[in-house]
Formats: structure tokens, sequence, C-alpha cells
């Protein structure tokens, strides 16, 4: 018993090794400054995302509908 947790042992510290060893560094990068005001916006979208927006960047200009509102709609049944 005590061979077999210390080969499970071995075996996951060498994957993990191998895993690791493997990814590669990463450089970062440096954002541009910003010229002008930033502006964040939050939309909320209900429910389990019940409403569908559409948002306009140029005015901020939000405008949105219930999801199950329809359009257009294509119905496949032989009726």
């Amino acid at each position: 018993m005590k061979n077999l947790t210390l080969n499970i042992f071995l075996f996951t510290l060498a994957l993990g090794f191998i895993f690791t060893s493997c990814e590669k560094k990463e450089t970062p990068l440096t954002l541009p400054a910003t010229k002008g005001e930033l502006k964040n916006y939050t939309l909320r979208l209900g429910r389990d995302y019940t409403t569908q927006l559409y948002f306009t960047i140029e005015d901020g200009k939000v405008k949105g509908n219930d999801f199950q509102i329809w359009d257009l709609a294509f119905d496949c049944n032989a009726n």
C-alpha cells in the first residue's frame, strides 16, 4: 500500500512537471495612453438574459426588446 501511494505521488508530480514546463513565458503588453475621456456603460440584460440590447457607441443610446418577441420566425411543422 505504501509503494502504491508513493507511485501515485511520483506519477502526479511528474505529470505536473511535464505540463508546467511546456508553458511559454508571456511578454506583458503596454496599453497605449488614452486620448480624451473614458466612459463606462453598464447594460442589464435581465434575468436569464431575457432582453436583447442594441448599443450605439457614437451617442450612447440603448434600445432593447424582449428576447421572445420575433419580427420574423420560421416553422418546420408539417401542419
